[in-house]
């Protein structure tokens, strides 16, 4: 638990820990999209697993236990990585637009630093295994990213933006992305949900039944937050934008019908049913 809880921290920092360089095969469906720059199923997948083996979760009950430590769902632990490959991308993207690069002097001197602290290569070899790394390599590159992610935090201008600014980026990203930003009800009967153990009938119709709530007036937001089954729901039921976050393809073809304020009627996923409300 400790090891994953090292692994975790530096996910939830933004640094991955090993380069998005890789690609998988060209029929390999894709998580997202950022720029034309897809980010597979796979690499996800490939992720999720590399973290649960560095943390030496070899049984899925353990695995289950951790995650829920940590307060994860499955979905909601893939969702945390995903979003770190997209951060990741657009961070990449933006130091190659605006001509940032790191030295690879400034790498070699950080690594070696911290290498530095350890008297053997065996034990630096176990620090690295013990934080989540698989080699030095992989190291390096959580290394390079970080000088990377602080080189363009210096770009930006010590002068607070104006209002006008900030609405003309906010309306840039959105004309870039065509976004939309949703809410969601998730009525499932996933392990640990308050409908565990229920059929899809059953499921269905506690859907339907909050659907015609909203239909009677009732707040999207308070209904989200007592009966949604995953994270989202302490937020009443605020997932973020489309382009930040990878929707399963029912989830978006539904959110893309909707205009703002529009809410849907049940939309049946491999999660359970979705209400899904445009919010922007």
């Amino acid at each position: 638990m400790t090891r994953f809880k090292k692994i975790m921290a530096t996910v939830c920092a933004g640094v991955l820990l090993f380069s998005l360089g890789a690609c998988a095969g060209s029929d390999a469906p894709n998580a997202a999209t950022v720029n034309g720059v897809a980010i597979t199923e796979s690499k996800v997948s490939d992720y999720i697993v590399m973290i649960r083996e560095q943390s030496g979760f070899a049984e899925d009950v353990d695995w289950a236990a951790a995650l829920k430590s940590a307060g994860y769902t499955p979905e909601t632990f893939r969702d945390t990585i995903l979003d770190s490959m997209i951060e990741e991308e657009i961070l990449r993207q933006y130091a190659a637009e605006i001509n940032v690069t790191v030295d690879p002097a400034e790498i070699d001197s950080q690594v070696e630093a911290t290498k530095a602290q350890y008297p053997t290569d065996e034990g630096w070899q176990t620090a690295l295994s013990e934080s989540g790394f698989a080699s030095e390599d992989d190291y390096r590159a959580m290394v390079e990213t970080s000088l990377l992610r602080t080189q363009l935090q210096e770009q930006i201008p010590s002068e607070d933006p104006t209002e006008a600014e900030l609405q003309t980026e906010v309306d840039t990203v959105k004309a870039n992305y065509a976004s939309k930003r949703s809410s969601h009800i998730l009525i499932s009967s996933s392990a640990g949900s308050a409908n565990e153990g229920k059929t899809d009938e059953e499921l269905l119709a506690i859907a339907n039944d909050l659907h015609a709530q909203l239909d009677a007036g009732a707040d999207f937001a308070t209904l989200a937050q007592e009966n949604s089954a995953d994270g989202s729901a302490a937020n009443g039921g605020d997932v973020s934008w489309d382009c930040l976050a990878s929707f399963v393809s029912e989830y978006q073809t539904a959110l893309d019908a909707l205009a703002v304020g529009e809410y849907s009627a049940p939309v049946k996923s491999q999660f359970g049913y979705h209400i899904i409300l445009c919010t922007a």
